[in-house]
């Protein structure tokens, strides 16, 4: 008989009000057991594009602090936050939303940002990055897994034909070409993906394009961030 171990963490739900009046949802790992010396750490998860905070539940067991804190949110369209699925005014607005997460934390539960790790997947990594060199906050350190640097959409030409659609119909969205088993080798997760009901299979195509045109740019001028960075690259 299998034997679950109790959690080291107590959870809760909550929101933040970010810019634009708007109040995103995020979630919240306690830790039962404060660390020995009072500081408060945390691991802060962004979710890839598509997503939400309810798929880091496993990450946050697995990284396996215990004494520290975790954070995770539902970005701006996706889960339980407000807005049309897969879409936000712009990329900057994301990126917005981050800064004004990480000042709720550190005002509402106490975290220094000195004293968080941030673990962004995907597009929840260019938005880190973007963050990084935007606003030149000090945190412990970033780790970035699959980070969304350059978006292969697998059509010619399809960036500058999206471009002149958005012209004309600017609230276009695209839907997403990838499929659970492009994601992971475990048949349990892939089912868990794709009966997943809050897992947004499209994305504005506005948002899109910011979110390339972002990309190019940090990446550009990465030699800006000196945070310490891990980048997890298949």
């Amino acid at each position: 008989m299998k034997i679950e171990k109790p959690s080291a963490w107590q959870h809760s739900e909550s929101g933040f009000d970010s810019v634009a009046q708007t109040r995103l949802f995020y979630r919240i790992w306690q830790p039962k057991v404060a660390r020995p010396d009072g500081v408060k750490r945390a691991l802060v998860f962004l979710h890839r594009g598509h997503e939400h905070s309810e798929r880091i539940q496993p990450l946050v067991e697995q990284f396996g602090y215990e004494k520290d804190w975790a954070f995770a949110w539902d970005a701006r369209g996706h889960g339980h936050s407000p807005g049309e699925r897969g879409d936000a005014p712009s990329f900057a607005i994301l990126v917005q939303d981050f800064n004004a997460f990480i000042l709720h934390i550190q005002q509402q539960h106490g975290v220094l940002p000195e004293n968080m790790l941030i673990v962004a997947n995907s597009v929840g990594a260019v938005i880190a990055a973007t963050w990084l060199h935007d606003y030149a906050i000090r945190v412990r350190g970033v780790i970035m897994a699959a980070a969304a640097f350059d978006i292969n959409l697998y059509v010619p030409l399809a960036k500058p034909t999206l471009r002149l659609a958005t012209t004309f119909k600017p609230d276009l969205f695209v839907t997403s070409y990838i499929r659970s088993s492009m994601l992971t080798h475990s048949p349990e997760q892939a089912r868990s993906y794709d009966q997943d009901r809050l897992i947004t299979k499209s994305i504005s195509a506005r948002v899109l394009l910011d979110l390339a045109d972002t990309a190019k740019r940090i990446v550009q001028d990465a030699a800006a961030i000196d945070t310490p960075v891990l980048m997890l690259v298949a």
